[in-house]
């Protein structure tokens, strides 16, 4: 069943909408899969491939590669970051590609606000 506003028919659609809809058709369909860790990362940008990688195993598609490629390098480059200006321009980039891939809390829907309970394990885990 589905929850929100219903779509309105075509015909009352207005010019940019149809053309919007239009192209977008049903959507592509990729299919997923894990993407292959390009070669050309060095060693701590293959380890973060393959800790992030591992964590986003159900979301992930092979068109996924390059930006988790470019995440990956951006993250190995701000832990050799020497100074503080170069960490945070760093993470001006970092963080909107990281929420892409969900990896901020707001991203997943998580409240900042939410308590968490020492007595529930899985109190972390609550979605909006």
């Amino acid at each position: 069943m589905r929850s929100g506003p219903k779509h309105k028919p075509f015909s009352e659609l207005s010019r940019a909408q149809r053309y919007v809809r239009e192209r977008q058709g049903e959507g592509a369909q990729l299919k997923r899969g894990m993407p292959e860790c390009p070669a050309t990362l060095d060693a701590a940008a293959q380890g973060h491939w393959e800790r992030i990688a591992l964590q986003l195993t159900n979301t992930l598609t092979p068109i996924d590669g390059p930006a988790l490629a470019i995440l990956c390098s951006l993250l190995a480059d701000f832990e050799r970051a020497g100074t503080a200006q170069e960490r945070v321009a760093l993470t001006r980039v970092i963080q909107p590609l990281a929420r892409q891939f969900g990896m901020m809390p707001l991203a997943r829907g998580v409240k900042p606000t939410d308590p968490i309970d020492p007595d529930d394990d899985e109190s972390h885990l609550k979605i909006v």
